[in-house]
Parts: C-alpha cells; sequence; structure tokens
C-alpha cells in the first residue's frame, strides 16, 4: 500500500447543474465541505415563443446551436469555478447524475497543475454533506471517529 503524502487532501465533489458539494480530507482525515450553486437555471421561454430559428438576410439560422453553446460556456464557467477551490490535491473522487461529472474531470485533465492527480468518476444520485462525507470515508477507506 503506498505511503500517505500529508501534505496533500483528498477531495470528494458532487456536481451537477444546480450546485456543487465539495469535500475535503486533510492529512489528519478531517473533513471540510463547501456549497457552491451554479446560478444556472432552465432555459427561459418567452411568451409567444414559437420558434427557435431566426432570420439573417434572406438565410434562416436555428437558434438551438447558438443556444446550446450559451450553456455549455455557462457549465465550462461553474467548472472552473469549481476547480478553484481545490488545492494541494492528492487524488478527487467525482459523483453526480449528470454529464456534470465528466465535464468537471476533462476540464481538471486539461490542466497542468492536474497532471499527477488520480481522478475518479462516479454516477450519484443527489446527496447530502453527511451523504458526501460517507461516501469520502468509504472511497478512501478511512475508519470512523467514533
Amino acid at each position: 500500500m503506498p505511503t500517505k503524502n500529508t501534505d496533500l487532501n483528498r477531495y470528494v465533489i458532487w456536481i451537477d447543474q444546480k450546485k456543487a458539494l465539495i469535500g475535503k480530507f486533510d492529512a489528519e482525515d478531517h473533513f471540510t465541505c463547501i456549497t457552491l450553486r451554479s446560478g444556472l437555471g432552465r432555459r427561459t421561454r418567452f411568451e409567444g415563443e414559437t420558434s427557435n430559428k431566426t432570420r439573417v438576410g434572406a438565410q434562416t439560422r436555428n437558434k438551438q446551436t447558438q443556444t446550446q453553446e450559451k450553456h455549455n460556456q455557462e457549465f465550462l464557467h461553474f467548472c472552473r469555478e469549481v476547480i478553484d477551490q481545490i488545492e494541494q490535491v492528492s487524488s478527487l473522487l467525482i459523483l453526480g447524475p449528470g454529464e456534470m461529472k465528466f465535464l468537471l474531470e476533462n476540464e481538471l485533465t486539461s490542466l497542468p497543475r492536474f497532471q499527477m492527480v488520480w481522478f475518479e468518476a462516479q454516477a450519484a444520485d443527489k446527496m447530502s454533506i453527511p451523504q458526501l462525507n460517507e461516501a469520502g470515508k468509504k472511497h478512501y477507506h478511512i475508519l470512523s471517529s467514533e
């Protein structure tokens, strides 16, 4: 079994489109957690909206591609806010119900400071902070201090 680097933290993150729970286990296995809200909501529809097409001169363009790109940029911005909370990391468990966990993992692997960090992404339903703590303890084989 590899020795534990006492300078590094182990993270467990639950993320979806609305919020992220960022849990951290330090060298002494103490758990701390913060919550970030994305501010992203459902796509707004306006009264009288009947088409997703727009006219540009003599051409008609589908706004769906433009809208999807805008949502993707908002999701990336949220992932970067989550990444800004991660410091001195040795390993990272990413949990979540949808594609956001993979988007976060892709963003992390693209950054040089995370090249030597071990990642794992797993599907998980909505979690509370105590549930996130227990998932992290189970994943990192931390004995409960009870």
